[in-house]
């Protein structure tokens, strides 16, 4: 809508998106993560949308599980993910932006600013969007999101509870002012 050319990297779940955007579907953090790098050089900014697992699985092998091998149960080992956003975004070159976001349980919008403040900063984000799940009319399945939002900077505001369109909109133009 706003005039760019878009790449969108899917993971499972991802609805239909309009023809004119490019799309990468992938199944895994792994792969998401490589798909995002490999895109990345091309990219003038960054929208990091996605709530990935910050852990996976470690492999266990291509044997069945038995009941007479584990009477007492199995353990599961897990890996850490890599983290895309920061990643990436320590990888990015002059005039490349990047959007965070950050899916949080708070119990005030206040304390919410807080974690997305200390988020923005670990990531090394140009913008962080912090998004109260939390909170009623907000989160995951909601058609309108409450947000804090926070910039490199050290600006920051609340906003109030409105639809979803409306604030990526404001998010990106907060983004492209930065």
């Amino acid at each position: 809508l706003r005039g760019a050319e878009v790449c969108a990297v899917c993971g499972p779940g991802c609805p239909a998106l309009p023809p004119e955007i490019r799309r990468l579907d992938v199944t895994t953090a792994r792969e998401m993560f490589a798909a995002a790098e490999d895109v990345w050089p091309e990219m003038d900014m960054g929208c990091f949308t996605a709530a990935v697992a910050d852990f996976s699985p470690e492999p266990y092998g291509p044997e069945k599980f038995k009941k007479e091998g584990a009477r007492d149960g199995f353990s599961l080992r897990f890996q850490a993910n890599p983290d895309i956003l920061a990643t990436l975004a320590a990888r990015r070159r002059p005039g490349q932006k990047t959007l965070g976001f950050a899916a949080e349980t708070a119990p005030d919008m206040e304390e919410l600013m807080a974690l997305a403040r200390a988020k923005r900063a670990r990531k090394d984000a140009d913008l962080l969007a912090g998004n109260r799940i939390n909170g009623e009319g907000s989160g995951f399945g909601s058609p309108t999101n409450s947000m804090a939002v926070t910039d490199r900077c050290g600006h920051g505001e609340i906003w109030p509870q409105q639809a979803k369109a409306d604030v990526a909109w404001e998010l990106l133009s907060w983004l492209l002012r930065l």
